[in-house]
């Protein structure tokens, strides 16, 4: 029985143990229109040296490649996300070679939406899941949560 405990408890244990090596975050996008358009939200990767991330484009059989996704917001959808070429690196873990973010990268995160926005700055919830490796040690994948904050300058 205490077996069991110790294996329901295991995911809590690790993410408390499981260091931070990629901060991310996502300053305030500014538009001038309340009718239905598009932004781009930029988002930004910053590692702890001697860490990297695995990029959208990160073939199978590897490492989990980098995603973003939109928490369930009605009206609003994100296109392709675009960033820095990552670097084509051999992974000794994973035999294989693999495509790398390291220090800092920074994503573009096309926010569409179909509805005027309403008054006021609009709050989007953006998930990011990730792979963060040393040359050591590979984490577990994470998933972040941000917040994407659409401010409005005026206009119509």
């Amino acid at each position: 029985m205490k077996r069991l405990g110790f294996f329901a408890a295991l995911p809590f244990l690790l993410a408390l143990t499981t260091p931070v090596v990629v901060t991310w975050s996502a300053p305030a996008t500014v538009v001038r229109t309340r009718s239905p358009g598009t932004a781009s939200v930029r988002v930004r990767a910053s590692l702890i040296p001697g860490w990297h991330i695995y990029s959208m484009t990160q073939k199978p059989g590897g490492p989990k490649p980098l995603t973003f996704a939109l928490e369930k917001a009605p009206g609003f959808s994100l296109g392709p996300v675009s960033g820095p070429k990552p670097e084509n690196k051999y992974d000794a873990e994973f035999r294989t070679n693999t495509e790398v973010y390291s220090g800092e990268a920074i994503f573009v995160v096309p926010v569409r939406w179909t509805k005027p926005l309403a008054p006021g700055d609009t709050e989007l919830k953006v998930i990011v899941r990730y792979m963060a490796c040393s040359d050591k040690l590979c984490l577990p994948p994470r998933k972040e949560t941000l917040t994407a904050l659409i401010k409005q300058s005026g206009g119509k």
